[in-house]
């Protein structure tokens, strides 16, 4: 009983216990919010993390949001986070945050959902640029265009934002993939704007179509009218299974063979007739882009002749004509299946323009017919034959009676390695070059005989026959002889006691000037220096009956004083009456007016010309050595200056003065500066060589890059340059630089004057400027004619105040008969060459049959300006059948000759005394 009584006590003890306990747990502490972070947010805003500050937050606490509990994360008893959705926050307004522990809830504390500012707006899209595209294109720019778009906006391809540019409020751009349009349909584009606010636009549409096809190819793409059903192959781009081939707009049977090929069955009744058939490809609703023609052609045409049926080869192109049937205004003639040019005469004849090209060579050619791709059922023949060889020169043209044995060059085409150069019928020995050169050797005994004989070149038959006959002339010598003693002595009669030298001759050649060192030409000459000299010869058409040859001093006449005599070359104008020296050691140039055919009120007299031109500084002077000239007229000097100024140190200019000698009153003398080239900077020394009348042209010699740096300097060549410079031109005449020593080929000539003692002259112009006479030893001035033998004399049509359509072109003088063909060497004079650049005087050295080794003047009629019967040849003007010339050896050197090329003068080394002047018929 005790023991019931114990364990009911000890179950009461453990009750109360047990309470006691849990009224302890009841009496923990209630939790306190005392901050909140954020305390506030814009209605709108994100998601985002809310931190609650307080005490009595145990293990397990729970942030509740208006009384719904959010996920909580218990960091210590005093704070306590919680994630807070973005919709607690979608609008403005109070949401009370409390916090629920150990089953107590903390006091509310108000959290402030602010309004939101300035929120995004809703966008609109009003268009698309483009609203559509072909599928599987290349990927683009989508230009959107609409309202209320914001920085941060994005294009939705189908719900899918593409990378977007921000244009405007009212425009983005975005990238559009290839991939994006890959397949045809339609995509929803709309924009959507960032919060807070903003969302999605509207959707508009883009579409994407499918490729039409297009067609490229037809195989065939002709066939003949009647003809059999035929599969056709139609190749392009874009076909897909279901495409039909249609045939003037209606579908045929086709198969898919490709994306790139189709065929179709093509029937008979499709081809039936002539025409032509429109081809492209349906597929779906589209169809190809483009159409391609199917020609139908007529029967195939039939050629019967040609004409002609053949010719030489090497001739002009031609038309043929084509004669046969069934030809219409397509057909086409083939030359070796290369279609020509055809014009449609008839449904039996067409002309075909055969080019040159085709001809050129031997052989033969199938003449086809092509209409609408279908040929001729037979072809004709036509021949090439070998063509007439044909002479378009020789060279030379002419030889005198009884000349020595040589080689002439015979220039043509249509030579062969079998041709033969023949004169008058008969074979010559023959070597050929190429097929436009042939060379022939013409043996002395051909030239026995005066007269005019037919050369001509004869191939086999084969190879084209007989050229054409070109005519050479073997004449009878030109005579030429002396016919006067210039340097004469007013004492005897007879040669002067001293040297004279420098000979010019006036137009008609009855005046002659020079120099002389001799005392005893006129009475009372005692300086003992060369002193300038002008003789009436009184030949010539302007001599009155019963002139008498004489003498008269003209340098400084009367004043016989040392230095006043005249140096080098003593020029006379073409009328006689002006003549002009440079002083000897004075380095001045003066002009005697000789009143010759003047008025009775002329008194003669000395005029010194000479003065630097303007901008010369510094000290200047005429000691350069070389004589000046004077031009045929009298009125103008062409004369050097030696100065120093401060851009060219040492240079030697070229000057040209207007005297006014002969001038209509008014004139005032003026002096300018000429031969300055091309460049910025003029040659350093020029050197002079002739002036024209009225002083328009001059003639220099100087280097190639000095005159024109944009040639390519040939070292120290010097090369000669005839320059306008429009000194008394009309207005607008623009000065010009024309070089003279040109080969055939149009390049510079080596060399422009030979190096040796007796070609010390100037080259010289004819009196209008146009020809200018030269010597050079380039071995290549013309063209098909090589010349190994020494300095030749050539003469150069400048074309200067030629008519127009004139070409440049360059002769050789140096013939008679075999001077550019046996050793020999020929030298220009002082005025080589006669008014109208028909005659021209030279100096000829070397071994020929006339013994001509001592130097000889001759004078060549180039026939320039002569009626068509003139035959060039050249006479010997030295030769002194009279005895005029005492001397035992006899050379003969500087001729000039006058402007009618009736006289020439020339002086002679060999002659006692010293060197003596002598006037000589040239023969012409």
């Amino acid at each position: 009983m005790l023991l019931k009584k114990l364990l009911l006590a000890f179950y009461a003890v453990s009750i109360l216990f047990t309470f006691a306990l849990i009224g302890c747990g009841d009496s923990s502490s209630t939790p306190t919010i005392t901050s909140l972070s954020p305390a506030s947010v814009n209605a709108g805003s994100s998601a985002f993390t809310l931190t609650v500050t307080g005490t009595g937050f145990s293990s397990g606490a729970a942030v509740q949001w208006n009384g719904s509990a959010r996920s909580t994360t218990v960091v210590s008893a005093t704070q306590v986070t919680a994630s807070i959705p973005a919709t607690d926050v979608a609008s403005a307004g109070t949401a009370q945050v409390t916090v629920l522990s150990k089953g107590k809830t903390s006091t509310a504390s108000s959290f402030t959902i602010n309004a939101p500012v300035n929120p995004n707006p809703v966008p609109a899209v009003s268009s698309l640029s483009p609203v559509a595209a072909v599928a599987g294109g290349a990927a683009f720019t989508l230009t959107v265009n609409g309202s209320n778009f914001v920085s941060g906006a994005t294009v939705q391809w189908d719900g899918a934002a593409r990378t977007t540019s921000f244009v405007s409020s009212t425009q983005l751009t975005a990238s559009i993939t290839a991939a994006d349009i890959a397949s045809a349909g339609s995509k929803a584009v709309t924009v959507v704007n960032p919060s807070p606010g903003g969302g999605a636009s509207n959707a508009v549409a883009f579409t994407i179509t499918s490729p039409p096809p297009t067609l490229s190819t037809l195989s065939p793409a002709i066939a003949t009218a009647g003809g059999a059903a035929f599969t056709l192959t139609v190749n392009g781009s874009g076909f897909l299974a279901g495409a039909a081939v249609a045939w003037n707009g209606s579908t045929r049977p086709t198969t898919v063979v490709s994306a790139t090929q189709l065929t179709s069955s093509i029937t008979a009744a499709d081809i039936a007739t002539t025409g032509t058939a429109q081809v492209d490809v349906v597929q779906g609703s589209l169809r190809s882009t483009n159409q391609l023609s199917f020609t139908i052609n007529a029967a195939p045409p039939t050629l019967t002749s040609l004409s002609p049926n053949t010719i030489a080869a090497g001739n002009a192109g031609f038309d043929l004509t084509v004669n046969g049937a069934g030809f219409t205004n397509s057909a086409q003639v083939a030359w070796n299946g290369t279609p020509l040019t055809t014009t449609f005469v008839s449904a039996i004849q067409l002309k075909a323009a055969v080019p040159a090209a085709n001809v050129a060579s031997t052989g033969s050619a199938k003449i086809d017919v092509v209409q609408g791709g279908v040929h001729t059922s037979t072809q004709q023949t036509f021949t090439v034959t070998a063509a007439q060889p044909v002479i378009s020169g020789i060279s030379p043209t002419s030889m005198l009676v009884n000349a020595a044995a040589f080689t002439m060059t015979v220039n043509g085409t249509g030579f062969t390695s079998n041709s033969v150069v023949q004169w008058g019928g008969s074979a010559l020995v023959t070597h050929v070059q190429s097929s436009t050169v042939l060379n022939a050797d013409i043996p002395a005994a051909d030239l026995t005989t005066a007269g005019t004989f037919q050369i001509t070149v004869s191939n086999p038959a084969a190879d084209g026959g007989t050229s054409q006959p070109v005519n050479f002339t073997v004449a009878q010598p030109v005579t030429g002889k002396i016919v006067q003693l210039v340097s004469t002595s007013y004492l005897s009669g007879g040669i002067a006691n001293n040297t004279s030298q420098g000979q010019t001759v006036s137009q008609d050649g009855r005046y002659v000037g020079f120099a002389s060192a001799a005392t005893d030409i006129v009475a009372n000459d005692i300086d003992g220096e060369y002193s300038g000299f002008l003789r009436d010869t009184c030949v010539g058409s302007t001599a009155p009956a019963g002139c008498t040859p004489s003498n008269i001093m003209v340098s400084q006449p009367g004043a016989f004083t040392t230095g006043s005599g005249a140096a080098n070359l003593v020029m006379v104008s073409s009328s006689g009456r002006y003549v002009g020296f440079d002083t000897q050691g004075q380095y001045k140039i003066d002009i005697y007016d000789s009143c010759f055919g003047a008025t009775m009120s002329c008194t003669p007299g000395i005029t010194q010309v000479q003065e630097p031109f303007p901008g010369v500084s510094g000290s200047y002077s005429y000691s350069t050595g070389l004589p000046s000239r004077m031009s045929p007229d009298g009125r103008y000097m062409f004369y050097p200056v030696a100065y120093i100024d401060t851009d060219n140190t040492g240079t030697t200019a070229l000057a040209v003065k207007d005297t006014c000698f002969g001038a209509s009153t008014g004139c005032t003398p003026s002096v300018r500066r000429v031969a300055t080239g091309k460049g910025t900077t003029p040659p350093k020394q020029p050197f002079q060589s002739d002036v024209s009348e009225g002083g328009r042209y001059v003639l220099f010699r100087a280097y190639l890059t000095a005159v024109d740096p944009a040639l390519t300097s040939d070292g120290d060549v010097l090369h000669i340059w005839l320059q306008d410079t429009c000194i008394g031109a009309p207005v607008g005449c623009t000065e010009s630089y024309t070089l003279v020593d040109v080969r055939a080929d149009g390049t510079p000539s080596e060399r422009n004057q030979a190096n040796d003692s007796i070609a010390s002259k100037e080259p010289s112009f004819s009196r209008d400027g146009r020809y200018v006479v030269f010597s050079t030893t380039d071995k290549n001035m013309i063209a098909g004619r090589t010349i190994n033998n020494g300095s030749q004399v050539y003469l150069r049509d400048s074309c200067i105040g030629a008519p127009a359509g004139c070409t440049s072109s360059t002769i050789l003088i140096s013939e008679w008969p075999d001077m550019a063909t046996s050793a020999s060497r020929a030298y220009v004079g002082w005025r080589s060459v006669s008014e109208h650049g028909r005659y021209v005087a030279f100096m000829h050295q070397g071994d020929q049959i006339g013994n001509f080794y001592a130097p000889n003047i001759f004078v060549r009629d180039t026939c320039i300006g002569a009626p068509a019967s003139c035959t060039p040849s050249t006479s010997m003007a030295s030769s002194d059948p009279d005895g005029i010339n005492p001397a035992t050896s006899k050379d003969y050197r500087d001729p000039s000759i006058s402007s009618d090329g009736h006289y020439v003068v020339f002086s002679s080394p060999q002659v006692a005394n010293g060197g003596q002047i002598f006037l000589a018929l040239t023969g012409y």
